[in-house]
């Protein structure tokens, strides 16, 4: 609510524990490993299903994709300059997302 006293205005904020995000469920049994890493991602996962894998750099670009199917993957990132990538991992119903260092 904007209100005012007659010489200054004013936000009123509420605090409503009906509003909100609703979490969703992320991809259980993910780890990727080493973080740092010096090219090589392993990237295992608890279930044998198709996933899918999205590398982007810190400005937004996707830099890789990969699709693998198993629970043990290796993806290699040598490729690409050193700093900090989001890597996402997905069955295309839940993700998995994690920050990794490249050395």
């Amino acid at each position: 609510f904007i209100y005012s006293n007659g010489n200054a205005w004013a936000i009123r904020l509420s605090a409503d524990p009906s509003i909100g995000i609703n979490e969703v469920a992320g991809l259980p049994g993910v780890n990727m490993f080493p973080n740092p890493t010096t090219g090589v991602l392993h990237i295992n996962t608890a279930n044998a299903e198709t996933t899918t894998v999205e590398v982007r750099n810190m400005l937004g670009a996707v830099v890789k994709t990969a699709t693998f199917n198993g629970t043990v993957n290796k993806l290699d990132l040598s490729g690409n300059a050193s700093g900090v990538y989001t890597v996402r991992i997905g069955n295309g119903t839940n993700y998995a997302v994690q920050l990794v260092t490249l050395q």
